[in-house]
Order: structure tokens, then C-alpha cells, then sequence
């Protein structure tokens, strides 16, 4: 073989082997050669393209320009593109467009003019570059949109980028704080210092991501905020750091939600706890206070009537606090009506006024249109009073309270921070001081019974208790919320009235001591001692008395033969039958006797719908000797008994 064979086989091997698609026309346009390339790059053949005009491969408009400068090029011989690399579009021959890069060079073969064109494929760059540039544009869209604030530091932790939920947490514009150490958001030296740069918990972070970190930060403005981040390392292809992407959330919310419901859950518990104990408590009362009573008319000697008095006053101040308990564990029983909130702040302020001291400023700001609501208007009044002389005495050197009342609509994200209040709508009573305010450990406990700051015998720390569980058992909640230094403000929350609410009740007056004429009453309590006395106190009423232990017994007796006008019957009761369940028996198969339940507690274990339903009273414990003699003769008549005369107790 000769060596221009050699050569020219060399060349048709190189050209052959060309990833670029190259083609030789001649001066007219004409196709005289083409690598294998151009198949795969156009789909046609070698042997369809030769004899061919190149403009074959090219789309219609580009083709028609591609005539006109072959045109020039035969008749001024003007060569404007040889040399020159640009992109362009082919066309393949099933009508796609093909993106390309177009080098074009001209040479002579025995003195005829020819043209080679070559060819780069662009696809697979435009598919990368449309891939890049969806990646871009998506984390564009999570970068400008996700809610937490979004920081990329280069290796020395300083800030690069920043995005627009950066700006609305830490209050920094995201532009100005480019090239600023990232330890300046958290919110000392210190905590910057275990959270960022070769700190143990950054480095455990890198390694689980998964895990995020709790810190404190700091806004622009020196607003402390806990922070959940999350951490993690920028690599680039040759798997080299190049930087930091950090993730950090406000969780102010969640922790404030978590808080609310950890104390809910612990004032729960306690309220349980406590509503037993004050039970227990009412039943011991209820024996104390019924034979002082009784032992009161039976003394002549003033001394001995003195000593009796003071005993009789020290069981009705531990009856008192027994109310407490019972309210804070929602076991009081409400007397509720509907209600004017402005109405009663205005005519308790009136009177607390002159009772605070001169140094304290009470100021009542009602809201106008408020909306009626529903509750015991007795512990409304209470709550009031104990919330502004818990105000007043957190400002020993005088200061303001304000006592406020509005409407307000919660929705589900607003009632969520309560647990407990479902979203609705409320009329809200807030009390706000600005005395010394509490610490985060000490308003977690506010509302605890028997907790208090203040020295002995200065409070029972039963005050914010039963305002807490008033507003529970009224169907709303209270809240706390207290700065040292700064004050404190108490919101109650009460469940607006419907306007079909029916009206006031009129008020009940006080009428005197009734007495019996020898009915008989059934008395059914479990507690020995407190039976014992119930017979002595109906007996010295003008009642015949029978007593039994339990719900069972009282069915057998009255099934035996007895014929009591009123059984009066304890609620809570071994045996299994309770007195409510002993009510509904007696009034199938005896509805000529009249039931009077008693309880130490009502709230949550008495349905009033089935006690109305049943024409049932119910005497709350400890009672007095009018209470009861009222209450059993109540419970005759609304049985359709005649009402007896007044007359003067037979002791």
C-alpha cells in the first residue's frame, strides 16, 4: 500500500471515529461527504445526504438564510462565517430540533472551493443545563418559602446567605449581614460557643442531621427565643467542605403550648387529690359544726358560750377553705346566671378602692358591647377580689392595677395555647399590676393550691386556686402571665351566653327556720358519725328519724313497710347504688316521697338536668341547721306537702 493510501486510510479512520458530526459540501451547497456521527446525530445515512443540499439538515428559516449566503458567497465571494464557532439548530429527520455547535473551515482540492462544517451535539447540555436550571428554580422557591430561617456559612462559619424567613425570626436584613460570624445570632459568647465552630455538639449534629440541637438565640432587637437547629455540611464534587447550612426554627410556641399543657395535666391531678381530701374534710366539718349547734343552746355559763362561738368560728373558716378547694378542684357547686361582667367589676372596684391604699391606682377600663356571659356571679366576685389583692400586695410601695373586660373570638390556633378551652367565643375578665412580677418557676405553680411567695400566715395560696378552677368549672380557663420586674396579668376566660340565655334569676329571700310536724325522714349516710348527728339535728327539727348506712338498706326498709315523707340520702355511698341511682328508684316505684341529696362535693359527679328531672334539692355540706330545716321542707313541698308554720326548734 502506497503512502498516500495509508494516509488517506488514517484520515477515514480518525473521521470515522469523530464524536463530532463533520460534512464537506462543495460551493453550492452540495454534500459531498459525511462521518458516521452525523447519523447519529441527524439520523441520515452517508448515502442520503450526498448529492444533497446541507440545508437538509437544517430548519426552514435557517435554511432559507443558509441559501442566501451560499447565493453571496458565488457572487462576491464573501466568506462571513469561516472560522467562526456559534450554536445553531438542525433539524433530525424525524423533525426534532437539534442544538448544535457549528465551526465551519473551506479548502481546495484541484482548485475547486469546499466547505467542512463541524458539529458538537448540544442535547445532553441543554437537558443538564434545563435540569440545573429546575433544581435552581425549586430551591429558589423552598429557599425563599420554607418558614424557618435558612443560613449558609462558608468553613469559617460566616454567614454567606441568608433567606426571607431569616429576616422575619431574627429581624436581620438577610443582605447585611453577609459575611458575619454566625455565632452573633445565638444568645451569649458561651452558648454561640458550644453550637458553633469545632464545638462537641456541632460536630455530633454533622454526623446525625437527623437530630436537631436546642439553643438559645438572640433577635436584632435583644429578644431572647429558644431555637431548634439543625446542622449540616456542604460538599462540593471532589467531596471537600465548602461550607455550613444551618436550619433554625422558633419553637417560643411550642414550648409555651408544652408548658400550658404540663401544668394543665398537674393541676388536674392535684384537683382530683384535692376534691377527695375536701370531701373527707366537709364530712368531718359537717359533724363539727352540726353538734356546736346542737351543744350551743344547751350552755348558760358565757365563758363556756364564748369558747363555743370561737370554735364555731374557726370550723366555718375551715368550711370557707374547703369552698376553695373545692372550686379550684371543680367540685363546687355553681350557681350560675347570666351575667353583665362590666356591671359586677364595676361595683366590686367601687368597693376595693377603698380598701387597697391610697398608694395603689385601680383603674377599670370595661369594654363597650361586651357580650353577656354565664356564671356563678358570687365567685365572680371572688375571683376579682382575690386577683387585685394579690395585685395589690406584689406592689408594697404602690403602683396601678388595671381591671379590664373584652370580647374575644378564638380559633384553633389561638385556643391550642389553652389547653382545655375549645375555640369559641369568650368574655374575658384581666386583672394586670406592674409589681414585682414572678419568676418562670414561680407562675408554672401560680395556680397550685397552697402554693405562695409570701411569708407565714400572709396567704393561704388558695386565691389564684379557685380562680383557676371557678374558670374551669364554668366552662373557660384561666391564664398567668408575669415578668420579673415587669408585673403580672391574670385572664379569665368565660364562655359567651346565647341570647335565648333566659333571663336573671330573682334572687331567693332569706326565710326563717322551718320545722317539721313529726314527718318521717329516712336519713341515709355512710359515715357513722355524720348519721349519728343527721338523726339529732332532723329530731330536733320536729322530724320522726330513721337512719340507715347505704342505698340497699334503705330500699329494703322502705320495702318492708316504711313510709318516710323525704329520704335525705348522702351521693357518694358504698354498696354500689349511689344516692342519685337511689332517687331514680324511689321515684318509679315511689314517687309519693320526696329525695333531698347531700355532698361534700357536686361539681363533675351531679348531672343538674337529672337532678331537676327528678325534682331533686341538693344541701351542700357542711350545712347549718337553717340550711337543712329549709332544704327538707323544700323538698316536701316541691312533692306537694303542705308548708308548715314557722315555729321555735325543739332542743
Amino acid at each position: 500500500m502506497s503512502t498516500v493510501s495509508k494516509d488517506a486510510a488514517r484520515l477515514k479512520a480518525i473521521l470515522d471515529s469523530a464524536v463530532s458530526a463533520i460534512v464537506t459540501i462543495d460551493a453550492r451547497g452540495i454534500v459531498q461527504g459525511a462521518n458516521p456521527a452525523v447519523e447519529r446525530m441527524f439520523g441520515y445515512t452517508e448515502a442520503e445526504l450526498i448529492g444533497r443540499n446541507v440545508s437538509m439538515l437544517m430548519p426552514k428559516d435557517l435554511a432559507a438564510a443558509h441559501d442566501g449566503y451560499i447565493g453571496r458567497y458565488l457572487s462576491t465571494g464573501e466568506r462571513r462565517i469561516i472560522g467562526i464557532g456559534r450554536e445553531v439548530v438542525g433539524q433530525h429527520k424525524d423533525g426534532s430540533s437539534v442544538p448544535v455547535h457549528l465551526s465551519v473551515g473551506e479548502f481546495e482540492d484541484g482548485g475547486v472551493g469546499y466547505f467542512t462544517g463541524i458539529m458538537v451535539d448540544l442535547r445532553q447540555q441543554r437537558l443538564t443545563e434545563r435540569q440545573l436550571a429546575r433544581e435552581e428554580a425549586l430551591f429558589h422557591s423552598i429557599f425563599e418559602s420554607v418558614p424557618d430561617a435558612f443560613v449558609v456559612t462558608d468553613m469559617d462559619q460566616k454567614i454567606q446567605v441568608a433567606n426571607p424567613a431569616f429576616a422575619r425570626i431574627f429581624g436581620y436584613e438577610p443582605g447585611k449581614i453577609v459575611g458575619q460570624p454566625i455565632g452573633m445570632l445565638f444568645d451569649d459568647a458561651s452558648e454561640a460557643a458550644r453550637h458553633t465552630a469545632t464545638a462537641p455538639l456541632l460536630e455530633r449534629q454533622l454526623q446525625q442531621p437527623q437530630a436537631p440541637i436546642i439553643a438559645n438565640f438572640r433577635r436584632s432587637n435583644g429578644e431572647r427565643f429558644p431555637g431548634e437547629a439543625v446542622w449540616s455540611e456542604v460538599r462540593d464534587g471532589a467531596n471537600v467542605g465548602v461550607g455550613y447550612v444551618a436550619l433554625v426554627r422558633d419553637v417560643t410556641r411550642e414550648l409555651k403550648r408544652e408548658t400550658a399543657t404540663r401544668t394543665a395535666q398537674r393541676l388536674e391531678a392535684i384537683g382530683q387529690l384535692t376534691g377527695g381530701i375536701a370531701h373527707d374534710f366537709n364530712n368531718l366539718l359537717t359533724v363539727i359544726v352540726g353538734n356546736l349547734e346542737l351543744l350551743e343552746p344547751r350552755l348558760s355559763d358565757n365563758g363556756q358560750i364564748e369558747l363555743l362561738r370561737e370554735v364555731k368560728e374557726a370550723a366555718e373558716k375551715g368550711a370557707q377553705l374547703t369552698d376553695h378547694l373545692l372550686t379550684f378542684a371543680r367540685r363546687q357547686r355553681l350557681e350560675s346566671q347570666k351575667i353583665s361582667l362590666n356591671s359586677m367589676v364595676t361595683a366590686v372596684a367601687d368597693l376595693l378602692r377603698r380598701t387597697i391604699g391610697s398608694n395603689i391606682v385601680l383603674d377599670v377600663m370595661p369594654a363597650g358591647n361586651l357580650w353577656m356571659t354565664r356564671a356563678d356571679p358570687g365567685l365572680i366576685e371572688t375571683a376579682i377580689v382575690n386577683l387585685v389583692i394579690n395585685a395589690r400586695d406584689a406592689m408594697p410601695v404602690g403602683g396601678r392595677i388595671v381591671v379590664e373586660t373584652r370580647n374575644a373570638t378564638l380559633d384553633a390556633a389561638g385556643a391550642e395555647l389553652i389547653p382545655g378551652l375549645p375555640a369559641g367565643q369568650y368574655v374575658v375578665l384581666s386583672v394586670t399590676d406592674n409589681g414585682r412580677g414572678m419568676s418562670p418557676e414561680v407562675a408554672e405553680r401560680a395556680f397550685e393550691p397552697f402554693f405562695t411567695t409570701k411569708g407565714p400566715g400572709k396567704g393561704s395560696g388558695l386565691g389564684l386556686a379557685s380562680v383557676y378552677g371557678f374558670a374551669r368549672q364554668s366552662g373557660g380557663n384561666a391564664t398567668l402571665y408575669s415578668e420579673i420586674g415587669k408585673g403580672t396579668t391574670v385572664r379569665i376566660y368565660l364562655p359567651r351566653a346565647d341570647a335565648d340565655d333566659g333571663t336573671e334569676p330573682v334572687a331567693r329571700r332569706e326565710e326563717p327556720m322551718l320545722l317539721g310536724q313529726g314527718e318521717m325522714v329516712l336519713a341515709v349516710e355512710d359515715d357513722a358519725n355524720v348519721r349519728r348527728l343527721t338523726v339529732q339535728r332532723l329530731a330536733a327539727l320536729g322530724y320522726e328519724v330513721h337512719a340507715v348506712g347505704d342505698a340497699n338498706a334503705a330500699l329494703k326498709a322502705i320495702a318492708d313497710g316504711l313510709k318516710p315523707v323525704v329520704v335525705f340520702t348522702d351521693y357518694m355511698m358504698p354498696g354500689g347504688v349511689s344516692g342519685l341511682e337511689l332517687a331514680q328508684r324511689l321515684r318509679t316505684s315511689h314517687p309519693e316521697i320526696a329525695v333531698l341529696l347531700t355532698t361534700g362535693y357536686a361539681g363533675g359527679l351531679i348531672d343538674d338536668r337529672e337532678t331537676n328531672a327528678l325534682r331533686i334539692k341538693v344541701l351542700m355540706k357542711p350545712y347549718r341547721q337553717a340550711k337543712l330545716a329549709q332544704a327538707i321542707r323544700e323538698a316536701i313541698d316541691s312533692n306537694g306537702a303542705a308548708r308548715p308554720p314557722s315555729t321555735t326548734p325543739k332542743l
